[in-house]
């Protein structure tokens, strides 16, 4: 089954064409990224199939779902975890747990196995506020799966990560029983992650 369908889309921002005819597409489970340096349009090549850039040309399809007609249905197959995780610092881990089971309507089963999932132990009772940046992502990741997507967008994972954290994350994602798709400017953590498919960005 095609997760993500990506073909022949074309972006231009402020004059000048960001993505030129780019086609890729993603199968169920498989783990896929987009490597590129900073301003190759990786970036705006997920803000294009999440939904938040509207593409000049081409199409995008998500479980078959087209995003420009079938817009809702398209973004509910989805889960993001951006690059800055999007977390209520003062609020506990736990509480931005629930809190995301809650908008998106699943049971309170689903909460305690990310609990376990984001492997932080009795620090999900701090204040996010207090966290380092890789338990941060941690729980970001936890909350982009909260409803168990069927394609997971990852935004330059492991920037200012430091060793320990890049490498929980790496097996994070190596042993995620999902789709996939990892932007990042980093070979090596890709390759770590054990990729299938590598779509290269080149400014």
């Amino acid at each position: 089954m095609k997760v993500l369908q990506v073909e022949d889309i074309e972006k231009s921002k402020k004059r000048k064409k960001i993505l030129k005819g780019l086609s890729f597409s993603v199968d169920e489970q498989e783990i896929v990224g987009l490597l590129g340096p900073n301003g190759s349009g990786k970036s705006t090549t997920i803000k294009c199939i999440s939904g938040l850039y509207r593409t000049d040309r081409g199409r995008i399809r998500i479980c078959g779902n087209d995003i420009k007609s079938n817009r809702l249905e398209a973004l509910k197959q989805i889960g993001i975890a951006m690059e800055v995780p999007a977390l209520y610092p003062e609020l506990s881990g736990i509480q931005n747990l629930r809190m995301a089971a809650t908008a998106r309507k699943v049971p309170k089963e689903r909460v305690e196995e990310l609990a376990v999932f984001t492997d932080l132990g009795d620090r999900l009772l701090d204040r996010t506020g207090t966290y380092s940046m890789g338990m941060k992502m941690r729980l970001n990741l936890a909350i982009a799966i909260v409803d168990q997507p069927k394609l997971v967008i990852l935004d330059e994972p492991t920037n200012n990560l430091d060793i320990e954290s890049i490498e929980i994350i790496t097996a994070t994602i190596r042993n995620y029983q999902g789709t996939v798709l990892a932007v990042s400017h980093d070979r090596d953590f890709l390759k770590e992650t054990g990729i299938e498919q590598e779509i290269s960005f080149f400014l």
